[in-house]
């Protein structure tokens, strides 16, 4: 006998009914991280909600040692436990999402599959997280497994093992696309309290670049001595890595020349050559760099010159003063990734998407050189660093170019917001000299309206050419 129209309604009800019953922690789970979402504070670093649950995330999570988290819900099925642990990881409470993950990890069915790989990665297992993670149909969680997917690739480049690391590189480069991995400092306390101190120096200095410059700076003994204690730690995990070798060699020796003026009885001959007039009586007139510091970290010691007082009677003068350099990783020594693959802190495109047009060559004696040939893919390719706050005045921009084929390397600034103009970008001057190491360098002078600037590098179609130590410097007041 077929059951009656009414019975078959109070079966739906009653099939409805459980699916809610079922539903509600999920429901609550959901409710609760939109609220908490809105609740998270937006730092200088921070772009965007996701970037600053990742800040709070470790922060809370190095706070509250494993199986302490407060408010473990009770029961309820694995699925309904797995997805409030990703309402957890999105919230910023990462403490109590590594104890559920770390629950459910134990016996993964297939809708909490990943369970054990989002508990190696609470857990600062970078490389057995990505090696357990499986993809996912939904972009939730993309950038973040970009960011562990990149994270174990350093863990393998401190090894010693660029190969290995390579795949993980481009997996990373898939997944965060142009808006590149987290940054943030929470994660560095972490790694550094874990004594995984060449993993907190990489972090803390791709951190640093994205603070204003005055907020950065008040960073720089830490950073000096975290950089030390993370060379250290490198080079014991690859005692064979010379340039590693050198870096620390170099940083334990480093006594800077102070901030005092120091007068030069002749005219002074900088590295970089920048004629320009500060005030009427006083004139730059170039400067000189480590190109160490732009290989480690963000901040730059650098010499000023200086010209003062009437042209027929000079005085000459040197000033040394630190900066951060907010082109990040502008020598392209900060990761080890493989031609394709977008160096750290250049992660958004100037023209074509099309990142076979990268490739890393060693020039004049220097590593790490980061050149386009658009030939291979005939038409115009660039990339863009990520986004710097401006809150100088005056800044200085250059870098090193090589041209290895027809046309030059192109290296200018965008900047934010773009008002009175339909062109909100200009360029340093170009020169093109073929097979030879060639410096550029220019000012900038910001309209008042300005807060924030990319760097930008490009190419035409036809062009082969590379660059390095590249700069975004704001000039402090030079006496």
């Amino acid at each position: 006998m077929l059951p009656s129209r009414f019975a078959l309604r109070l079966a739906g009800l009653c099939l409805l009914l459980l699916l809610l019953v079922g539903l509600v922690p999920v429901l609550q789970a959901n409710v609760q991280r939109l609220q908490t979402l809105k609740m998270l504070p937006l730092g200088p670093e921070s772009h965007s909600l996701d970037e600053a649950s990742w800040e709070m995330g470790w922060q809370q999570l190095c706070a509250t040692p494993a199986g302490a988290a407060d408010s473990l819900p009770a029961g309820g099925s694995p699925q309904t436990l797995y997805f409030t642990a990703l309402a957890d990881l999105e919230r910023g409470a990462y403490g109590r999402a590594r104890d559920l993950f770390a629950q459910l990890a134990d016996e993964p069915t297939e809708a909490t599959k990943n369970a054990p790989a989002y508990a190696a990665a609470l857990q600062l297992d970078w490389l057995t997280a990505a090696q357990l993670y499986q993809p996912e149909p939904t972009p939730r969680t993309r950038r973040w497994w970009g960011t562990v997917f990149y994270l174990a690739a350093q863990q393998l480049m401190f090894r010693g093992d660029p190969a290995g690391a390579a795949d993980w590189y481009r997996r990373a480069d898939a997944a965060y696309d142009v808006q590149g991995p987290y940054t943030g400092l929470a994660l560095v306390d972490c790694l550094a309290q874990a004594g995984r101190s060449a993993e907190a120096f990489d972090a803390y200095r791709r951190g640093l670049v994205t603070l204003p410059p005055d907020e950065a700076l008040a960073h720089r003994a830490r950073f000096d001595a975290l950089r030390l204690a993370g060379l250290g730690d490198w080079l014991r995990q690859d005692p064979a890595n010379e340039r590693v070798a050198s870096w620390l060699a170099f940083y334990t020796a480093d006594d800077p020349a102070g901030p005092e003026p120091v007068p030069l009885a002749n005219p002074p001959e900088p590295g970089v050559g920048l004629v320009y007039d500060l005030d009427p009586t006083t004139r730059l007139l170039g400067f000189d760099y480590r190109p160490e510091d732009i290989q480690t970290g963000p901040f730059m010691v650098v010499t000023f010159y200086l010209q003062d007082g009437p042209a027929d009677a000079p005085a000459y003068g040197q000033v040394t003063a630190t900066v951060l350099n907010q082109a990040p990783n502008g020598a392209f020594s900060w990761d080890a990734v493989p031609d394709g693959v977008r160096p750290a802190g250049w992660n958004n495109y100037v023209y074509e998407p099309d990142t076979r047009a990268i490739v890393f060559k060693n020039i004049a004696g220097q590593t790490r050189w980061l050149c386009f040939e658009a030939t291979r893919i005939q038409r115009s390719f660039g990339l863009a660093g990520g986004l710097a706050h401006v809150d100088h005045p005056l800044y200085a921009q250059g870098g090193l170019q090589f041209s290895y084929g027809p046309g030059v390397l192109t290296e200018g600034r965008f900047w934010l917001p773009g008002q009175g103009t339909d062109y909100p970008y200009n360029y340093l001057p170009s020169q093109w000299t073929m097979q030879e190491v060639v410096p550029l360098a220019g000012v900038w002078l910001p309209d008042n309206y300005v807060e924030q600037a990319r760097v930008w590098l490009f190419v035409d179609a036809q062009t082969q050419a590379c660059t390095n130590e590249v700069y975004l410097i704001g000039l402090p007041e030079l006496p």
